[in-house]
């Protein structure tokens, strides 16, 4: 059953394309939690029990033993180390999701490295206790989830006078480029129901034509569907006219096959300054993307040379 290669160098070739599918196969995100569970496992392994964080597989009883305890060890002495931080301020305890989605991404880092990470029985128990223990100092294990950003938070957001610092040296300005790609991306979150990952790119990642762009963008124009419309034809708009999009991937669809077939309409109002066709019929006349270079642009961008709008800028 050797696997024995006509030409040895060949095994570059492959070895090279396996291990990059595999490691550009994980998002960025899910990259940089395995990447800090990963410190975290290997300073344990390494300071607790002198042994390598990457387990052997095994299936002897006395060997499974030893890694379902590693295991709950870990999850202990992430809490009782002060390794996990609480997500909840003023709390001093980590909330115990947190503490197993340490375990869960060292289940993913060993199967990224073809290893089998042996069962959680035994951590489950554990964490049993320190949920128990969490609820008896707080109460609940309830965190704090993030809002959708409703009609009404949206309008007081872009009743925000212009002027205000808003971080990394930029001072808020409705009518700059940036500004006005700003409101926009909120005017459609709010309408769409788009995540920040779907309108945004993470730092280091380029945008690519898989995503929503400026060619994503068409409009309904007296019943007929217009992708690139003139100045005339987008100051002409009235009551009855529709922006449409066409929806990139997202975390429930990433190569875009559920939802790209499915046009979000937009009505124009513009009795409304913050109605959503409102908003993107000024992006595309104050921040004018070439023909040529439409799907090439993403569909927010935070400079007239084109740099995607960032998840640092909507945060």
């Amino acid at each position: 059953m050797a696997l024995r290669l006509s030409d040895p160098s060949t095994f570059a070739f492959f070895d090279d394309h396996v291990g990059g599918a595999v490691a550009s196969s994980v998002p960025l995100n899910t990259g940089s939690k395995n990447a800090t569970s990963r410190r975290l496992r290997e300073g344990f392994c390494r300071d607790v029990w002198s042994t390598p964080p990457l387990r052997a597989d095994g299936g002897e009883p006395l060997c499974l033993n030893r890694e379902r305890f590693l295991v709950a060890a870990f999850v202990v002495w992430l809490q009782s180390h002060d390794k996990a931080k609480p997500k909840i301020k003023g709390r001093s305890l980590p909330e115990p999701d947190t503490l197993m989605g340490h375990v869960y991404a060292a289940r993913r880092v060993h199967v990224l490295n073809g290893r089998t990470f042996h069962q959680f029985w035994l951590a489950k128990h554990v964490l049993r206790t320190l949920s128990a223990r969490y609820c008896s100092l707080y109460g609940s294990v309830a965190t704090t989830r993030k809002e959708p950003l409703s009609r009404p938070m949206l309008k007081r957001l872009l009743a925000v006078p212009s002027g205000l610092s808003i971080g990394r040296r930029r001072t808020l300005d409705w009518g700059s480029w940036f500004g006005v790609n700003l409101a926009a991306a909120m005017a459609v979150a709010n309408s769409g129901g788009f995540r920040k990952g779907e309108l945004a790119l993470q730092d280091g990642a380029s945008h690519a034509l898989t995503r929503m762009s400026r060619a994503s963008l068409f409009w309904i124009i007296s019943g007929t569907i217009v992708r690139a419309p003139t100045t005339a034809q987008l100051l002409a708009l009235r009551p009855g006219d529709k922006a449409g999009l066409l929806a990139g991937p997202c975390k429930n669809g990433p190569w875009g096959a559920f939802f790209a077939t499915h046009p979000l309409y937009f009505a124009y109002d513009p009795d409304d300054a913050d109605n959503t066709a409102v908003r993107l019929q000024t992006l595309v006349l104050r921040c004018p993307v070439p023909s040529d270079r439409l799907r090439a642009t993403p569909l927010f961008i935070s400079t007239s040379m084109f740099e995607p709008m960032r998840h640092r800028d909507l945060d």
